[in-house]
């Protein structure tokens, strides 16, 4: 599976700090894999990388994320 996101978020108040309003724009991409192992186990590795561009600059981020999940049906 893959999936894309983005975001553009404006606050409304200014940051007294840096008399600004803030505005962010958000991209996240992730793609992973479900395998079923058996009828009750699914396992589902996953990667993600998250881009936080702002004009002010200390809440600017980017991120990568992994994950791995285990999940049990119980019917």
């Amino acid at each position: 599976f893959a999936s894309l996101g983005y975001q553009i978020s404006r606050f409304q108040s200014r940051n007294v700090i840096f008399d600004q309003q803030r505005t962010d724009k958000q991209a996240d991409v992730a793609a992973g894999l479900v395998w079923r192992i058996d009828r009750a186990w699914l396992l589902k590795p996953q990667l993600t990388y998250t881009r936080n561009a702002s004009n002010i600059d200390i809440n600017g981020y980017s991120r990568y994320e992994a994950s791995l999940t285990l999940r049990r049906d119980f019917k």
